[in-house]
């Protein structure tokens, strides 16, 4: 589908398998018990929406925009983001493990979720950036 509208809608124990989506209009949707699958997403809009129980795994995402939304027990597996937004999103045991992510913005709302070692420092700019620091070699 080019284009995906569903703005403020509730989606409860849906699973989405292969899928190519160029735009999903998710913005202040209810998303519960949801699994995404080898599936290639463009620019996901969920600003302000509420993900509980979600699973996405083996997506690729251009954009996602998780902007003021409220996320808990979502996990990430084998996937990969072009740039991930997270301005004043609330997060509760997210697993972004997963997930390869290429730019990031409002570092701070990555606040309650999980990251690994190898992510930290691929991050570690962006969280210098943040803090006021300058990273430089002799």
């Amino acid at each position: 589908a080019p284009v995906f509208s569903a703005a403020r809608a509730t989606f409860r124990d849906v699973r989405i398998e292969g899928s190519r989506i160029g735009s999903a209009e998710l913005y202040d949707a209810e998303l519960h018990s949801l699994v995404v699958e080898q599936s290639k997403l463009g620019w996901v809009n969920l600003r302000a929406a509420e993900l509980r129980d979600v699973r996405f795994q083996g997506c690729s995402f251009d954009e996602l925009d998780l902007g003021e939304a409220t996320l808990a027990r979502v996990a990430f597996e084998d996937c990969t983001v072009g740039e991930l937004v997270v301005t004043r999103t609330t997060m509760q045991d997210v697993d972004l493990r997963g997930l390869d992510i290429r730019a990031i913005r409002s570092l701070e709302g990555l606040a309650g979720a999980t990251i690994d070692s190898q992510q930290a420092a691929a991050l570690a700019e962006h969280f210098a950036a943040q803090l006021g620091l300058r990273i430089e070699d002799r």
